[in-house]
């Protein structure tokens, strides 16, 4: 069940991240995309919620703030890729 719940919102925040750089590589402020973005029918719940704490990470490189380690989000990725092959065979 995880897997299935983390698989999507490590999709949604990768999506996001482009967009914001889309957006801000034509000169809107993080600021501003992100409001753009988050009031989207396209957003998350959650994504007006971590707005502060992903600007802030964006303009220092630390946030305070990780609910989700990047070694948890690649074992996911490794688990689905096994789930796959043992599918394939």
């Amino acid at each position: 069940m995880k897997l299935a719940i983390n698989l999507p919102l490590m999709v949604y925040w990768g999506a996001l991240g482009a967009a914001v750089g889309l957006l801000g590589n034509r000169g809107i402020p993080d600021e501003q995309a992100f409001d753009i973005l988050t009031d989207s029918s396209g957003a998350i719940g959650p994504a007006r919620m971590r707005q502060a704490s992903i600007i802030e990470l964006l303009k220092t490189g630390t946030s305070g703030v990780s609910n989700f380690a990047i070694d948890q989000a690649l074992k996911d990725i490794s688990l689905l890729a096994a789930w796959r092959k043992d599918k394939a065979s």
